[in-house]
């Protein structure tokens, strides 16, 4: 519920208009989301994360994602 969120944190929600081939990248620390789509194109998202080898994983990531993990 993006509008309950922003009443919440009294911050507002940034738009911007992508088109197809488009790419957007960002720290974990940012909070998004996506409204649906208002075409019939295909839209793909992935969720790539990197970690220095060696490096501990950090336990947030080990389970599916749920909209009441907390994150």
């Amino acid at each position: 519920d993006l509008k309950w969120l922003s009443d919440q944190t009294g911050r507002r929600w940034l738009t911007a208009h992508f088109k197809a081939g488009d790419l957007v990248v960002h720290t974990p620390s940012i909070v998004h989301a996506s409204t649906d789509t208002q075409v019939d194109m295909m839209r793909v998202s992935t969720d790539i994360r990197f970690q220095r080898k060696g490096a501990a994983s950090d336990p947030r990531w080990h389970a599916d994602w749920s909209a009441d993990d907390g994150y």
